[in-house]
């Protein structure tokens, strides 16, 4: 499978985004993987072909997490810099300083999750950058995630802790790691976390009890769900597609940059053109496909998957606006 890279270092990527100017201008869609690492710039691929292309550079310094919300791509560097970019336009939002290093990130509502090595979490409003209110972690941390208002973390130590996302209030939850713990991600039902030697576990995420270890043929610098499986990144660039069920690999892309961070454009029901808004563009394209769908397999809009694009499509739609 032949891929393709725009670009090969900061610098690179500095000379081409003045000439082509204020961002790339190319529409995120949901199949987008993000990535960032040393180089300080920020490059969208296609999860499924692995063609990587310049999404934004400032080159602050190393960029140790990323994050995806309200279409605005965030990137947390070892300066305390959050940048911001606009996901549908790659314009350059601005930037926030915490005055603190970046470890991990995740968005919660309106807000950011920030952590720095040392265990702080500070909790920053994702438009102005104040800082909210703050928790100490009982640990150092490298990896972050959230369901709901729970917050999972993990880093050198190799144990996964578990609070509450706006009080804390962190116990243990699991993992037996040997390394330190690079990488989280979650479905709807399980925790998946990985190791700079490659172990990987899985975790009911109701009751925290182990389902499934092992060891991958990589070491793991960061991880997102895409779909049913895991996109697993290496210390040579790499990134895996991994069924967690099966323990297969099933592709691998390399990236033009070592990765130390990977975000996913989140999938939302109703965001019909895949910027991770729902919004104007959506509706309309609803409304232009409506009634008995020609081809049922091939009909974005129809949303309840009955072939026809009708009135509870458009409940749908409506519900999940923004």
């Amino acid at each position: 499978m032949s891929r393709v890279f725009v670009g090969t270092a900061c610098t690179a990527a500095v000379a081409m985004s003045a000439a082509l100017g204020p961002g790339l201008s190319v529409p995120a869609r949901a199949a987008d993987l993000f990535i960032a690492g040393p180089l300080g710039a920020v490059w969208k691929g296609d999860s499924a072909t692995g063609e990587f292309q310049l999404f934004g550079d400032i080159c602050l310094g190393s960029i140790n997490a990323l994050a995806i919300a309200n279409g605005t791509v965030y990137a947390g560097d070892e300066t305390g810099a959050i940048l911001r970019w606009d996901l549908a336009t790659a314009g350059f939002l601005g930037v926030f300083d915490l005055g603190a290093d970046v470890s991990a990130m995740v968005a919660d509502g309106g807000d950011l999750l920030v952590s720095e090595l040392a265990g702080t979490i500070r909790r920053v409003d994702a438009n102005t950058g104040v800082i909210l209110s703050t928790l100490t972690s009982p640990v150092p941390i490298e990896a972050m995630v959230i369901d709901g208002n729970d917050l999972f973390i993990s880093g050198p130590l190799g144990g996964i802790w578990k609070g509450d996302a706006h009080t804390g209030g962190f116990f243990y939850f699991g993992c037996a790691c040997a390394g330190s713990v690079q990488a989280m991600a979650m479905d709807d039902t399980t925790i998946y976390a990985s190791d700079d030697f490659g172990q990987f576990e899985s975790y009911d995420l109701a009751t925290g009890v182990l389902t499934n270890e092992g060891f991958l043929p990589f070491a793991t610098t960061a991880m997102v769900m895409a779909g049913q499986e895991l996109l697993i990144s290496d210390p040579d660039g790499n990134v895996h597609r991994f069924d967690p069920l099966s323990w297969i690999v099933s592709d691998t892309m390399p990236s033009p940059i070592n990765i130390l961070a990977m975000a996913m454009v989140p999938a939302v029901l109703g965001d019909l053109d895949g910027d991770g808004i729902v919004g104007v563009p959506d509706l309309l394209t609803l409304l232009a496909a409506w009634g008995p769908c020609v081809g049922c397999a091939n009909c974005p809009a129809d949303l309840d998957g009955d072939c026809t694009v009708s009135v509870p499509d458009l409940l749908t739609l409506l519900a999940n606006w923004g």
